[in-house]
């Protein structure tokens, strides 16, 4: 329900927020239904939320009451939930619901480098941004995320959010991101630089107009390329040639329902055996990059959220002939292509 009938909130109002793992507390105005529906929803696990009393309400009678603490809020809410019929359906997806759901994944496309261990970001905010409308960006969620980006590969996902929403078209997304670490294998750890993503957020584009429809749901996948987004210093064919990293976050947003799937193994044509680390190139009908992975210890690959149309898969690896195969992509299916290659 995008309106609270029984019982209405005379905004402006203050809310308390505490949290007890941090023992901090903050206050936030609040000035509609929907802001302290979404205040609510979006708050992390663990949170306190209370109101700034006193407070005024208006009840079902159209009378307006004080409230001076929680027992006589609860007390006019139960009240009125006997006695107070608006005709709104129940809320909720499939029953009426004037929202649509948004759901948000992770991936990524690999690192070449062998020398990686791991690759995380904290992700301290995630925004959104309808084309028209508030000026102000939508906050999806507060939560803080740690995420290792270098685990989320060939179809590995991680959810963001999951979160119901107004209608409207969404133009773009900003993570904010306020830390960056690359630990390599040989223990060494490097602390990275956020450029503008702790103040700003990264942006991210999306390849087409996103329609929030209400009582639909939409999945959008954020695809986090890895290797441009994580730049060595020094030589990076050799480990101990790398000094350090630039972190220039390089990420694109996909609807899932306009995107298609490519999923494969590689095998050794000279005995079947699975080969790792074989780089798999999609390349658009003009010849230009668009995606990459490289084959898992399973030879099994897979490249998610990719535009219908035509491309030419690249498969190479030291000591291979090249192979290469024209394949079609359609939005909302999966294409298998398995390669056999043989040795050079």
């Amino acid at each position: 329900d995008q309106d609270i009938e029984c019982v209405d909130m005379i905004y402006p109002i203050n809310v308390s927020v505490y949290d007890p793992i941090y023992q901090k507390a903050t206050i936030q105005g609040v000035t509609s239904d929907e802001e302290f529906y979404y205040l609510l929803t979006n708050r992390i696990d663990g949170d306190i939320v209370g109101f700034d009393f006193p407070i005024t309400v208006l009840n079902s009678s159209g009378v307006n009451e004080s409230i001076a603490d929680n027992d006589a809020l609860a007390n006019v809410i139960l009240a009125d939930l006997n006695s107070c019929d608006e005709g709104d359906e129940k809320f909720g997806l499939g029953t009426g619901s004037e929202l649509g759901k948004l759901k948000l994944f992770m991936t990524d496309a690999p690192y070449p480098i062998d020398s990686i261990e791991s690759a995380y970001v904290r992700i301290t905010e995630i925004l959104m941004k309808y084309e028209s409308g508030d000026a102000r960006d939508f906050v999806l969620t507060d939560s803080i995320m740690v995420i290792n980006i270098f685990e989320l590969r060939n179809g590995v996902t991680e959810t963001l959010t999951d979160t119901l929403i107004n209608p409207g078209t969404v133009s773009g997304f900003s993570l904010i991101i306020d830390s960056a670490v690359i630990n390599l294998k040989d223990g060494r750890a490097f602390d990275l630089k956020v450029p503008s993503g702790a103040q700003s957020g990264v942006k991210v584009k999306l390849s087409s107009d996103l329609e929030i429809i209400a009582d639909e749901e939409v999945n959008v996948l954020l695809d986090f390329d890895l290797s441009k987004s994580f730049v060595p210093k020094g030589n990076d064919n050799n480990p101990n040639g790398i000094n350090g990293f630039n972190f220039k976050p390089v990420l694109r947003a996909i609807n899932l329902a306009e995107a298609g799937l490519i999923t494969g193994q590689i095998f050794d044509a000279s005995d079947n055996q699975t080969i790792e680390g074989v780089t798999i190139t999609l390349n658009d009908s003009d010849g230009e990059f668009y995606a990459s992975t490289f084959s898992e210890v399973s030879g099994s690959y897979a490249l998610m959220g990719i535009d219908p149309g035509t491309y030419t898969l690249v498969i190479e690896k030291e000591g291979y002939i090249l192979q290469e195969q024209s394949v079609t992509i359609i939005a909302q299916e999966t294409l298998t292509a398995d390669f056999e290659l043989v040795i050079d």
